[in-house]
């Protein structure tokens, strides 16, 4: 209490202010242990954060927020090395078991495109910010930022559906973002696409830098790969009649080939030269610990402490298992049938 003493007075409010710390010792004195004292007007969550206040370890208002200005020109470099730690964070957060605010949220892009969609329900305020600077790869970040916030939504909703996670720690760990499902498939769709004109314009622009240019081209595509996943889900599959479809077996071999491609674009991934890229100052940051309904305690970004070549193992382990099962499973079907 002393320590939120000080911290009140720098305040310079009007009324004086009164240490209690000597009552409020006196009165806790006189609580029986395994008995809670609560007032309806606090939740027990509020109780408890307010245990926090002013811990270092515990308490996410004493983070320092960090300024990023989304109308600064992005080079090709600094797009590069976005993404790049935007596949980290995937990485991080899949495999790692670190939560969504230390890995995918803590890149100021995809933070403000969900707060401002979250308060005013569209995103032509964000998208004229990011595109005031007149630069081509500031529209890049936003759209694989929306690609992104994507494939999290079909991962929270794969989760939920076959139930990986107890709710109660899937809401820890996310932070109660049920707005992420608030911007429809559409929205994000129609947000995301980028033209095969606006592809040539860059390649046009930066004849030599073809390795970057590929690589974010690549990025989308497998992203992309990603979320057309889903719609597997939604086949109608003869299981008895497996040799007799040649309508499901024709689609299936397409789905494995287009996982086996997105492999080798893994792959090709591996061998960018990163040394000669750097990182935008402030892009990636604790701001969302700070200004969302955060119910953890600060953690660092892991993101940073990733090599990029295991985040890359990482996917391809993931598109691998997936061709895989798919494969054992129509194998199956067949010997079942026979």
């Amino acid at each position: 209490m002393t320590g939120l003493h000080h911290s009140l007075n720098s305040l310079s409010l009007n009324d004086d202010i009164i240490d209690i710390t000597e009552q409020f010792f006196q009165i806790a004195s006189k609580l029986q242990y395994s008995k809670i004292s609560k007032a309806n007007e606090f939740s027990l969550l509020h109780g408890t954060h307010a245990l926090e206040i002013l811990n270092p370890r515990l308490d996410t208002y004493l983070l320092s927020k960090t300024d990023y200005d989304l109308s600064k020109e992005l080079s090709l470099l600094d797009t590069v090395q976005i993404i790049i730690n935007q596949f980290k964070s995937i990485s991080c957060w899949l495999t790692q078991n670190i939560s969504l605010p230390c890995t995918i949220l803590s890149n100021e892009y995809i933070l403000q495109i969900l707060i401002n969609y979250t308060q005013n329900g569209e995103l032509n305020t964000i998208y004229d910010i990011i595109t005031s600077s007149g630069s081509k790869f500031n529209i890049i970040i936003y759209k694989f930022s929306i690609i992104l916030i994507q494939f999290v939504k079909l991962i929270l909703n794969l989760a939920l559906k076959s139930q990986i996670y107890e709710d109660e720690d899937l809401n820890t760990s996310t932070m109660n973002l049920n707005w992420f499902n608030n911007m429809t498939n559409n929205e994000i769709f129609k947000n995301s696409m980028i033209s095969n004109n606006f592809w040539n314009e860059l390649y046009n622009e930066s004849p030599e830098d073809v390795e970057y240019l590929d690589f974010i081209k690549n990025s989308f595509q497998i992203l992309q790969s990603l979320i057309s996943i889903e719609s597997i889900f939604q086949w109608n599959i003869p299981l008895f009649k497996l040799n007799e479809s040649k309508e499901f077996n024709t689609k299936f071999q397409n789905k494995l080939t287009q996982l086996n491609n997105t492999i080798i674009k893994l792959k090709e991934m591996q061998n960018i030269k990163l040394e000669s890229t750097n990182l935008p100052n402030g892009c990636f940051n604790l701001n969302s610990q700070i200004l969302l309904d955060n119910q953890a305690p600060p953690k660092q970004l892991h993101i940073f402490e990733l090599d990029w070549n295991q985040c890359i193992l990482s996917f391809i382990s993931l598109f691998e298992d997936i061709g895989d099962r798919k494969s054992t499973r129509l194998n199956s079907s067949h010997k079942t049938e026979s």
